[in-house]
């Protein structure tokens, strides 16, 4: 049965003992993600007496693969996988309403104030303010009338204004620079608050939903079933019916506001500040006693939120030429970006290096990743002990191990201060990447017995 809504898979949440709950009270300056990342990876935090706010404040709920799996019906590892690459390809319409709960308070134009109206957190003391972490940005394609989700950072700058961090790759940008192109500005709706499975949806890499298939129905597929929605107020967008918040605004064309330093989810802080677009805000519009989804960078919610997602995108690329690659996951402690572990079933000595120049292609997904290590279908690529076993016993770094440098990178500190300031101004950042292939030798023949897990059903 798919969630119809945030709430409904927080009622799922606190019945299955996931659920703590805040009751004295918090403050969003840093109070909020203290709670957050005491409680990372374990339990979901719902804030009820949040200070100067009447909206509590509910996090954490994608702090684990399982809870990610059981939003969309199936089993965590390559099942979730499977089910985002088939959601993609399959989009089921969305059905329009002409009302919601969602429209039960609506606050336009003058009256509008982000930073009194909404709990905003701020989750670092480094960071350049108070930001909009977990909200869905909606935007349309003028010319298709494709619906595009995204995420990116927000940073709440005053009561009507927000500059936004998109990178240049992402289809909103590209959205952004059409309307710039026109002399237009790009109308987009923040939703903040939605069911499970719309949340992931607008985490898939660009290359899983290209530009030309409209997101919202893709966010339907992964609910099993089309996803409710109602018009703007102030435009003629679309958004989930069922979410909790939306703020309506318009990215003006040619404007561009300071944004950062911001504590990212490699858990150090993204700077010097840039100039980024920004959203100037026209409408705000809620539920009744509305939940405002928080999610804490460089936390489990934060990195599996992305990172299932570009496993899906990197396996379909992979088995595009690669069949025989079986599974794809970037674990947790690589911040579910900087390292990849790929299953493959071996058939040739070469398959393990190819299996590895595949996965740093240049694209959003295989952009981040530093380290691959390719094992066989004998180990569980989402169990780390089994990785490690097979890096302990299957290698030999003179002939297991290549390095490729001067690949693109992005927010790995370690590549970011190594790349001399002249390429970085030209938006360049550089890294070595490394393969390991951690699958068994197939020469010589009788010796592939050798390397086989004992067991005690042998």
């Amino acid at each position: 049965m798919a969630f119809t809504d945030l709430r409904s898979y927080l009622g799922w949440l606190e019945a299955d003992g996931q659920l703590v709950r805040v009751r004295e009270p918090v403050s969003v300056n840093l109070e909020v993600a203290r709670h957050e990342e005491r409680h990372d990876g374990r339990k979901a935090v719902l804030f009820e007496n949040v200070t100067g706010h009447r909206m509590p404040i509910l996090a954490n709920i994608f702090n684990s693969r399982r809870n990610i799996a059981h939003a969309l019906g199936v089993a965590p590892g390559v099942a979730l996988t499977r089910r985002l690459i088939e959601a993609a390809r399959n989009p089921v319409p969305t059905v329009l309403q002409q009302d919601a709960a969602l429209k039960a308070v609506k606050i336009l134009g003058a009256d509008v104030d982000l930073t009194t109206q909404l709990p905003n957190p701020m989750h670092f003391a480094g960071d350049a303010g108070f930001y909009i972490s977990s909200g869905v940005i909606v935007a349309r394609d003028k010319k298709t009338g494709k619906r595009n989700l995204s995420f990116a950072r927000m940073l709440v700058k005053d009561g009507k204004t927000i500059v936004v961090m998109i990178n240049f790759y992402r289809h909103l940008m590209e959205l952004y620079r059409r309307a710039e192109s026109r002399g237009e500005g790009l109308e987009v709706a923040i939703v903040i608050g939605v069911d499970p499975a719309t949340w992931l949806e607008a985490a898939m890499p660009d290359r899983l939903v290209p530009i030309d298939v409209d997101e919202l129905e893709v966010a339907g597929a992964l609910r099993g079933e089309p996803l409710p929605v109602v018009r703007c107020e102030t435009s003629d967008l679309e958004v989930p019916a069922t979410a909790e918040i939306v703020i309506e605004g318009v990215m003006p064309p040619g404007l561009r506001e300071l944004e950062g330093p911001y504590g990212d989810y490699s858990r150090v802080y993204d700077g010097p500040p840039r100039q980024n677009p920004v959203i100037q805000v026209r409408a705000i519009t809620h539920r009744k006693q509305p939940i405002y989804l928080d999610c804490l960078p460089g936390s489990r919610d934060n990195w599996l939120l992305g990172g299932v997602c570009r496993e899906a995108d990197l396996l379909q690329h992979l088995q595009k030429s690669m069949p025989n690659v079986k599974a794809v996951c970037l674990p947790e402690g690589a911040c579910c970006r900087f390292h990849c572990v790929v299953q493959i079933h071996k058939a040739h000595e070469y398959d393990s290096m190819h299996a590895i120049v595949g996965t740093l292609g240049p694209t959003e997904a295989s952009r981040d990743v530093k380290w691959v290590v390719v094992v066989d279908e004998d180990i569980d690529p989402f169990d780390p002990m089994q990785v490690e076993w097979a890096i302990a016993t299957r290698t030999q770094w003179d002939r297991d191990l290549i390095m490729i440098p001067r690949m693109a990178m992005a927010l790995d500190p370690s590549a970011l201060a190594r790349t001399p300031p002249a390429l970085r101004k030209n938006g360049d950042v550089l890294s070595t990447k490394v393969g390991l292939d951690a699958t068994i030798p197939l020469d010589p023949p009788e010796k592939v017995a050798s390397y086989r897990r004992v067991s005690a059903g042998d």
